[in-house]
């Protein structure tokens, strides 16, 4: 990786999780869900924020999506000796690439130290017109 890649990182600029969705099916039938995604964003002081937005919430599910919604968390990012994005939060830690044809994704692995449990996730630039990025 160049110095051009990590140029690449958009600083300010929220990167987009997948759409998440967090349900309940009530004995009577009737579904009540949340549907989010998590939002990653860059800043220059080597500080990364993540946090949660809601994007809908179905069966008037608002207890639920406002827990959801108040996840917030900082922690720091630097790039390693092998050129991958490191982000380390109190609970997590994140490893990844940028790729894509404009270094718009963000391909991660997900480290969790309290259950020794990886997992993947690809985050993806939010557009120009939704953020002003």
């Amino acid at each position: 990786m160049t110095a051009d890649t990590r140029r690449s990182l958009r600083l300010d600029c929220p990167y987009l999780g997948p759409l998440i969705a967090r349900t309940d099916l009530h004995g009577g039938g009737i579904l009540f869900a949340t549907v989010y995604r998590e939002l990653i964003t860059f800043h220059g002081d080597s500080t990364v924020n993540r946090r949660n937005e809601i994007v809908l919430s179905v069966a008037q599910f608002h207890r639920e999506a406002q827990l959801i919604e108040n996840v917030h968390s900082e922690g720091r990012y630097h790039w390693n000796d092998r050129e991958h994005l490191v982000c380390e939060f109190t609970d997590q830690r994140f490893n990844g690439v940028l790729c894509g044809a404009n270094r718009e994704m963000l391909v991660f692995d997900i480290f969790r130290p309290s259950t020794r449990i990886s997992s993947s996730c690809v985050y993806t630039l939010a557009t120009a017109t939704s953020t002003g990025c």
